[in-house]
């Protein structure tokens, strides 16, 4: 499975969002407010898209998870590049540490605002997340898998 993550800061309010794919298709999404950033402010907003990217794809059977990010921090805590001296940063790092053990997960790093669709996407979640009253998760239903169903 691969998930591509972002998060968002506007007007003092965090806001994370994901997009997961099965077989190159995306087929579940997700975005929501971050209640306490912490002051962490867009960082604390990166780290929740992971987390949630994780536990829902562990939730739909993942074995393995390949997360596209554009926030270096996200996959250089947890494989231990970059120090965790912050407790949040720690507790991430912990929180992936721990998911490694029911599924393999691998980061990659790539340009912010450069036109990748699917990055472009979860920036658009994030964004939408910033005001969400309340986190949305769902499936997405494509025009072929619609089709399939008549």
């Amino acid at each position: 499975m691969v998930a591509y993550t972002d998060g968002s800061f506007v007007d003092n309010k965090a806001g994370w969002g994901y997009i997961l794919l099965k077989n190159n298709k995306p087929f579940f999404e997700g975005y929501g407010q971050v209640q306490n950033h912490f002051g962490m402010r867009n960082i604390a907003s990166e780290i929740e898209a992971a987390k949630r990217a994780i536990q829902r794809a562990l939730a739909l059977g993942a074995s393995r998870l390949d997360i596209y990010h554009d926030y270096e921090g996200v996959g250089r805590w947890p494989d231990g590049d970059w120090k965790t001296n912050r407790y949040e940063t720690e507790k991430y790092a912990l929180f992936v540490n721990q998911m490694r053990k029911q599924m393999e997960i691998h980061f990659h790093k790539v340009k912010g605002h450069s036109n990748d669709e699917l990055n472009d996407r979860a920036d658009t979640l994030a964004l939408a997340g910033v005001a969400a009253p309340e986190p949305v998760e769902k499936e997405i239903v494509s025009a072929e898998r619609e089709s399939e169903k008549t």
